[in-house]
Order: C-alpha cells, then sequence, then structure tokens
C-alpha cells in the first residue's frame, strides 16, 4: 500500500479482505487497484452493495463521488477493518445483529462514530489501538502507511516475522499439544485397562486354578479363549430366602450387618474347598 500511495495510482480505492490474496510463495498480493481511477477518468459511477462498502471509510460514503477516486486515508480506514477481520478472524462487524445495510447507514451517520466491537483480551494492546487509529472517524487523525509499517516493525524488533518460520513455531507448538492430548490418552487407556484387570479378576480368580488363571489372562489379553470340556462341573447357586420381606422389616443398618455376616460366612467356607465364586 506504501508503493501504491507513492506511485501514480495514488490510492486503491477498493481495499478490502476480498482483494488480499497469497501466492503460492506465501507473499500477500494486492489486486483490484487503480479501477477506480478508470471509473474516474470515464465519470463511471458504480452502485455498490452494502456488503461492499463495509471497508469504505465514513466520509466517502457521504460523498459517492469522491467515493469512486477514494483516498489514501480511505484506504488506511479500510486496512483497520481488515485488521479487525485479522484479529477477530471473522468478517467485518462481527456479532453485530444489523444488516450490513444499516450497519452503513450508521457509519455514514457518524454521530456517534459507529466501528466494530473487539473485546478480545488476549489481543496485544499495540494492534488495538493501532487498528482503532486507523478508523479514527477525523480522517486526519489516521496514521499514513509508512507510518503503520514503522510501527510494526518496531512492535516486531527482534520477533520472528517470516511466514516459514511462523509455520514452523505452528507446528511445533502443534505438536506439543499433540503429545500432550496421546499421554492424556494413553493415561486413560492404562486406567481403563486397569479397571477391566480388575473386574475380571474379580469375576475369575487368578489363585484358584491354573486353567481359570489362563482364561482371565486371555481376557485381559483380549485374545479369544476357546471352551474346554470338564468330567464332572458342579456349579451352586443360592439365593437369600424371603430378603424381600426380612429387607421390608429391617432398617438400612441391620441390611447392610446382615449382608456384611453373610458375605463372610460365604468367603471362610469357600477358603476350605477347591471352588471359587462369581459375583
Amino acid at each position: 500500500m506504501t508503493y501504491i500511495h507513492k506511485s501514480v495510482v495514488k490510492t486503491h480505492g477498493r481495499l478490502k479482505s476480498t482483494n488480499c490474496v497469497v501466492d503460492g510463495r506465501w507473499v500477500l498480493k494486492i489486486t483490484d487497484y487503480g479501477i477506480c481511477s478508470v471509473n474516474a477518468l470515464y465519470g463511471i459511477c458504480q452502485k455498490a452493495e452494502p456488503e461492499d462498502l463495509l471497508w469504505t471509510a465514513p466520509e466517502l460514503l457521504r460523498e459517492p463521488m469522491r467515493r469512486t477516486i477514494g483516498t489514501q486515508k480511505g484506504d488506511v480506514y479500510s486496512f483497520g477493518i481488515i485488521l479487525q477481520e485479522i484479529i477477530c478472524c471473522s468478517e467485518p462487524f462481527p456479532d453485530c445483529e444489523l444488516s450490513a445495510e444499516e450497519i452503513v447507514e450508521k457509519v455514514q451517520a457518524g454521530d456517534p462514530p459507529f466501528r466494530p466491537e473487539v473485546n478480545l483480551s488476549e489481543i496485544p494492546y499495540f494492534y488495538k489501538n493501532l487498528m482503532r487509529s486507523s478508523w479514527a472517524e477525523n480522517s486526519d487523525l489516521r496514521p499514513t502507511f509508512n507510518e503503520i509499517a514503522a510501527q510494526i516493525e518496531q512492535f516486531n524488533s527482534g520477533k520472528k516475522t517470516n511466514i516459514i518460520d511462523h509455520m514452523l513455531t505452528l507446528m511445533e507448538k502443534y505438536s506439543e499439544d499433540l503429545e500432550s492430548q496421546v499421554r492424556e490418552r494413553t493415561l486413560e487407556l492404562e486406567q481403563e485397562k486397569s479397571k477391566t484387570e480388575e473386574l475380571i479378576a474379580k469375576m475369575l480368580p487368578l489363585l484358584y486354578f491354573s486353567c481359570i488363571s489362563s482364561v482371565a489372562q486371555a481376557l485381559i489379553a483380549g485374545n479369544k479363549v476357546a471352551p474346554e470340556a470338564f468330567d464332572e462341573v458342579t456349579v451352586y447357586f443360592s439365593d437369600i430366602v424371603g430378603f424381600t420381606a426380612i429387607s421390608a422389616w429391617s432398617t438400612p443398618l441391620q441390611i447392610v450387618e446382615l449382608l456384611n455376616r453373610l458375605y463372610s460366612t460365604f468367603d471362610e467356607t469357600i477358603g476350605k474347598f477347591d471352588v471359587y465364586k462369581v459375583i
């Protein structure tokens, strides 16, 4: 923009984010300049859609013929709106419920000045201040692109501004975040595995029979367990007769005491024989 303002073109007049493109070398290119000069030369006054005027300075909205040519201070205002898009990662005037036509009317009226709201606390004050000074209502208070470039260079003193360096930094941060997520997921997996092993150990105690131990280990490992045949097998199933009635007659503490004594008796009896229980 500094080059355009110093050239015979003088102004862009239609600067907006859609006119800023990036080439294959990650270099920003500004397009669509010089159109205003051609239109002014032939007296052409094109009617712009409200959506295309969101980047237009208020003083140019009030004078359509002047908008046809554009001004350098008007380009700075457009830059301020583009900076808002970059900061907020959004379209112009984010979180505004008004239509584009209503926004343009309020900006044009300028009483009071109507601008996008940017409340992001993590944005450096320098960029907020640069953005707001660029869209100042009084065009004389807006900086030139030479001044903007000098301010940005001073702010970025000692920092890496090369796009490749920036991409590498982002990739490094992404890699660290990914490693952190992998560690968290691995820990969760280990915890779930431990719960599974504990559950299987309760269902199939590992200390009673070697055959049961092998089954439990196979289940823990996720292997398929082949069925086995036994000559003699005894399965004993027991129930507490009248437990519903007993529960109705007893207090909660009495029920807890009853179950504790019952399971203690089961465990004591099981320990005397080559059997195991499945809960």
